[in-house]
């Protein structure tokens, strides 16, 4: 089937957030400044937990209890509200292109709703999605499975089902649910993981894209196949 509808993740997708030496680093930097131990290993921790749950990550990554990891999340929830990160490079493009293709196009992400739509709102992305699902807004986030089934929904409301979609991810958490699910997953690397780890992962090779300019391609190689 013809891909109708394309659900995107936001960081490292479309905001500039989703890799180490940023996100990573202003998280490791947070809970120094709070005067929390560091873990000499803290990267490849975070690497491996990275897409889970924020207050989860900083909970298991730097050996907290889940209070005080709740208030870190909050207080990098908080800077990066001021510290923008930059877009993807030609991510607001590619979404314009993929709304006068007819296409729908989606957003799924982890983040809260208030964070969410002020950073959308900043980089004046708001209006060019169909539809927004921001982790507050249902019972289940990445990456339980279950987390699309609310954004599939809504696109069953329009007459679209889970065959004519792909989700765009930038983490092996974000393929392996979208893939639990039963959907296609893309994956891009301009965040964390690499293509090999992607492929490590069991990711098609074909389905892995260095990043979301050259989604329009991917797409229109795959519907003529």
């Amino acid at each position: 089937m013809p891909i109708r509808a394309v659900i995107l993740d936001f960081d490292g997708v479309i905001y500039g957030s989703g890799t180490l030496q940023g996100a990573g680093k202003r998280v490791v930097e947070i809970v120094k400044t709070w005067g929390y131990k560091i873990p000499g290993d803290v990267y490849e921790k975070l690497k491996n937990n990275w897409g889970t749950d924020g207050i989860k990550m900083i909970e298991i990554c730097f050996c907290l209890d889940s209070e005080v990891a709740k208030e870190i999340y909050l207080e990098w929830e908080r800077i990066d509200k001021t510290e923008l990160y930059p877009l993807i490079r030609n991510s607001k493009e590619v979404i314009k292109k993929l709304r006068l293709q007819q296409m729908k196009v989606l957003l799924l992400t982890n983040r809260q709703r208030k964070n969410l739509m002020g950073l959308l709102g900043q980089f004046g992305l708001v209006e060019l999605f169909d539809f927004i699902q921001a982790k507050d807004d249902w019972t289940f986030s990445k990456p339980n499975p279950h987390t699309f089934c609310f954004i599939l929904h809504q696109l069953v409301k329009s007459g679209i089902h889970s065959e004519e979609c792909i989700y765009v991810g930038d983490t092996i958490l974000d393929f392996e649910c979208t893939t639990a699910r039963g959907l296609i997953s893309v994956s891009v690397t301009t965040g964390v993981f690499n293509e090999s780890d992607f492929i490590k992962a069991g990711q098609k090779k074909e389905n892995i894209i260095r990043s979301i300019a050259e989604l329009p391609e991917w797409i229109e190689k795959y519907n003529r196949v």
